[in-house]
């Protein structure tokens, strides 16, 4: 198939230059209806496609809308950027973005160039628009919570026309129009199978994506209270975590996934009779405790336990313990020559007296 077809995309930075009315413009830059106007519009700058007589091809955009709504496409191409309103020069683009020159007026500078006008169409063919600069005006009326993305000029309509003899090749007749619809499918299609590797990419596939992942993985994550960055260090983890499943360096990856604090796994059968503690330590000779240095936090001891219950040794049995910044001993509490208190900070006494260097415990 012979030519190259050229996508010209109208991202955040280009729409921030545009004159909108009734338009937010997002950080995804998408246009989001706003306010309450009767008719919203959105001008847009001059598309330099660098070339004198550039015929274009065509124009498509998403609009997602609820309700009725009247959808207005207007574009005009022209060599010269700019033009003379009476008798001064003047950009198009100066005139196009200027918010005091009424609707209505700009309405007649498209008519009088020659321009074009689609109702209700997303995917618009811009045939007999030729000319360096191109500019584009959508205005919607009607249509509650509208919104538009993913706004771009393709050039040249097709190449399937190309493939064919040249008494088929003229432009704007009906054969032309007709093989530009199987164009632009073939188009659509051959963007997504590029667009594979981004979709199987853990750093920017979608949350649904990456459950999909872990769960051709045989790693569960439906009621985890994974967010979603968790998740994606999950799935990037995914090959270390299943070649080490069953075993302890499992348990400490899941771990590291998490959280950054430090944290000590205790293995009940590798404790001395002294050092036992079933509350603590639990029963089992399989059984392991997980002690960390961080304030209780019950949605990650449920999250951790989610997934440590799927790398685990099968027998054994998970505890969690989570260390506060401060401790404290009650009445019932009392240290004797066994006894170390870890944390090398300051205490109280009853009554609020300071335990300092003159005061001990004994």
């Amino acid at each position: 198939m012979s030519g190259i077809i050229k996508k010209y995309s109208f991202g955040k930075n280009r729409l921030s230059r545009s004159l909108m009315r009734g338009f937010d413009l997002t950080e995804e830059g998408s246009l989001v209806a706003s306010g309450r106007v009767s008719v919203r519009h959105i001008f847009l700058g001059g598309l330099d496609g660098a070339e004198n007589g550039l015929n274009w091809g065509r124009l498509s955009f998403k609009l997602q809308s609820e309700g009725d709504m009247a959808l207005t496409l207007r574009a005009m191409a022209s060599d010269d950027p700019v033009f003379i309103r009476s008798g001064t020069l003047t950009k198009i683009d100066d005139f196009l973005l200027d918010p005091d020159i009424t609707a209505d007026i700009k309405e007649r500078f498209f008519s009088m160039a020659g321009g074009l006008e689609a109702n209700g169409a997303k995917d618009v063919l811009l045939n007999g628009i030729s000319g360096r600069y191109l500019y584009l005006w959508l205005s919607l009326e009607g249509g509650k919570n509208a919104s538009i993305s993913d706004l771009a000029v393709f050039n040249p309509v097709d190449n399937f026309t190309k493939t064919f003899p040249a008494v088929y090749r003229a432009e704007n007749d009906f054969f032309s129009r007709y093989m530009s619809v199987f164009s632009s499918l073939y188009y659509e299609l051959q963007e997504t199978v590029d667009k594979l590797p981004s979709y199987l990419d853990p750093d920017y596939a979608s949350v649904p994506a990456l459950r999909l992942f872990c769960s051709w993985l045989g790693i569960e994550t439906e009621g985890s209270l994974t967010d979603e960055d968790s998740l994606r260090r999950v799935v990037k983890a995914a090959p270390k975590l299943l070649a080490a499943k069953g075993t302890k360096s499992a348990i400490e990856l899941v771990i590291k996934l998490f959280i950054d604090e430090p944290f000590y796994i205790v293995e009940r059968n590798l404790l001395t009779k002294q050092q036992e503690d079933s509350n603590m330590y639990g029963s089992s000779p399989y059984d392991f405790s997980i002690l960390i240095n961080r304030e209780a936090d019950e949605r990650l001891r449920t999250c951790l336990e989610f997934f440590i219950n799927q790398f685990k040794p099968i027998r054994s049995r998970c505890r969690i313990v989570f260390f506060g910044r401060d401790s404290s001993l009650d009445s019932f509490t009392y240290l004797d020559f066994n006894g170390t208190v870890l944390q090398n900070q300051a205490g109280l006494l009853d009554g609020g007296q300071s335990l300092s260097g003159s005061s001990y415990l004994q």
